[in-house]
């Protein structure tokens, strides 16, 4: 403990649990991309959003952690676009991510 504020030290923790993901992506049989690829995101939606609105991060962080990529570096990751379509309230809003090589 830190006598000066009283704050806890964290202790580094082997993460097995991106292990385990990986071989999962492996066993259904997907491999990582081994080579810089592109990722654009493509939102459909209802209400169109500013041109910095639309966020990506916590999917490409997930794309990382299945182990679909092996990092979001720039080494790996080449460049990342957003586009946006207005669909109608009869059609679902989604977002489609594409990976390309």
């Amino acid at each position: 403990m830190n006598e000066k504020n009283n704050n806890k030290l964290a202790l580094p923790v082997a993460n097995l649990e991106l292990i385990a993901r990986r071989k999962s992506l492996e066993k259904n049989g997907y491999s990582q991309m081994d080579s810089q690829c592109n990722i654009l995101v493509h939102s459909l939606r209802y209400k169109l959003c500013d041109s910095d609105g639309i966020s990506a991060k916590a999917v490409i962080d997930a794309l990382v952690l299945s182990g679909v990529l092996i990092d979001d570096s720039p080494k790996e990751v080449k460049k990342v676009t957003f586009s946006q379509e207005k669909i109608s309230k009869d059609q679902e809003e989604q977002t489609i991510i594409t990976i390309t090589e």
